[in-house]
């Protein structure tokens, strides 16, 4: 695959331009780009901030938890809506209803929501207690190079944090197309 999935183009914008504008188009204030210390995302025109991995090589996780060290730096109470930049066809309908259920019965979200259907797109709550659960897990998986050499699981990090899952999506839904390989981004292009 690509080197950087997020400049791949589709539809004449790359991936990135197109999952920040679908963030923005379902309401967030503010897009976090996240990537490892050593890039920068390129030639994108719309406004985001770009968040660098404190942990390196880590994967997502890595991404979650320098996100809400940005956030929890600025004082910020809020959320996450996290979108990875390889689900093109993800809608801000479904977004917004992701959000419509993270808040349902709150002034503001507590847990972590997710559709059955897959663990993205993912609303975190921000806060200390989850940004130092995430951090835990980052360094014991650092300090002990997890012996494979692979990142910490979202799926183990999900089970420390009791999610919200919601199965009102149906399977095999389009808008959780993953985009990861040659011929996932051959698919896309002919769509």
């Amino acid at each position: 695959m690509h080197d950087d999935k997020s400049q791949l183009l589709w539809k004449g914008k790359t991936l990135l331009e197109h999952s920040c504008q679908l963030l923005l188009d379902s309401g967030c204030n503010e897009v976090l780009v996240s990537c490892a210390q050593d890039e920068t995302p390129r030639n994108i025109i719309i406004d985001y901030t770009v968040i660098a991995d404190r942990f390196p090589q880590a994967g997502p996780l890595a991404g979650f938890e320098s996100a809400m060290h940005h956030l929890l730096q600025l004082s910020q109470n809020s959320a996450l809506l996290v979108v990875p930049v390889d689900m093109p066809l993800m809608s801000t309908e479904l977004l917004k209803v992701l959000v419509s259920r993270a808040t349902e019965n709150a002034q503001s979200i507590s847990k972590a929501v997710y559709f059955s259907a897959g663990r993205f797109p993912m609303i975190l709550p921000v806060s200390v207690e989850l940004r130092n659960i995430l951090s835990e897990m980052l360094t014991m998986n650092h300090s002990k190079q997890n012996n494979e050499g692979r990142a910490t699981s979202i799926r183990k990090f999900l089970d420390n944090v009791e999610p919200i899952i919601i199965d009102s999506v149906e399977s095999g839904d389009k808008r959780f197309f993953n985009c990861n390989t040659p011929e996932d981004y051959q698919q896309l292009s002919s769509s």
